[in-house]
C-alpha cells in the first residue's frame, strides 16, 4: 500500500491554513489601527497639556488669530475629501501648522512641534477655535480632532477632544 496524502486531504489542509492566515491578518490590521488611535489620542493630549501649562489665558482664537483653523480642511471650502497625505503646501495643512506653531510660541511646551503636524494616518490634526468666537455664545468649547483612518472629516472614525476653557468667562 502506498502511504501518503490524497489530493483532497492536501487541499483541505491548505484551505484551513488559508482561513487561519486570513483571520490572523484581519486581527493584526485591527490591532494596528487601534494602536494608531492610541498614538493620535496621546498626541492630542500632549497638545492639550501644552495649553494647560500656558500662562496665556486668552482663548485659542486670540493665540492663533483664527476662529477656525480647520475650516480650510472642510470639503465645502474646496479641500480634498481625503486628508491623508495632503501636500504640505495645502491651506488645510499650513493653517494647522501655523496654529500649532503659534500655540507652541505661547507655551514653549515642546522643543519640536513637527511631530504633531500630522496624525498617524498622514492627515493634519484639525483645530476649531470656538471659545469667544461668537459674542452670543462665547462658551462654545474649542475642538481638536483627528479624522481617523479613513482620512475623511465628520465620519464615525473621527476622534475629538473638547479642550478646556481658556478664559475666566466660561469656567
Amino acid at each position: 500500500m502506498n502511504k501518503g496524502f490524497t489530493l483532497i486531504e492536501l487541499l483541505v489542509v491548505i484551505s484551513i491554513i488559508g482561513v487561519l492566515a486570513a483571520v490572523t491578518l484581519a486581527s493584526l490590521s485591527d490591532a494596528r489601527i487601534s494602536a494608531q488611535y492610541v498614538v493620535a489620542e496621546a498626541n492630542m493630549r500632549q497638545i492639550e497639556k501644552s495649553l494647560a501649562v500656558s500662562d496665556n489665558l486668552d482663548g485659542l482664537i486670540r493665540i492663533t488669530g483664527s476662529g477656525c483653523s480647520s475650516c480650510q480642511c472642510r470639503p465645502a471650502s474646496g479641500a480634498p475629501t481625503d486628508l491623508r497625505n495632503i501636500p504640505s503646501s495645502s491651506l488645510c495643512f499650513t493653517h494647522w501648522q501655523t496654529s500649532l506653531n503659534l500655540i507652541n510660541d505661547s507655551t514653549t511646551y515642546f522643543s519640536d512641534v513637527s511631530g504633531f503636524y500630522r496624525d498617524p494616518w498622514g492627515s493634519p490634526y484639525l483645530l476649531d477655535e470656538n471659545e469667544n468666537e461668537f459674542p452670543a455664545d462665547p462658551c462654545r468649547r474649542d475642538r481638536l480632532r483627528t479624522v481617523g483612518a479613513d482620512g475623511r472629516l465628520s465620519t464615525a472614525d473621527d476622534f475629538i477632544i473638547l479642550l478646556e476653557f481658556r478664559t475666566g468667562l466660561c469656567r
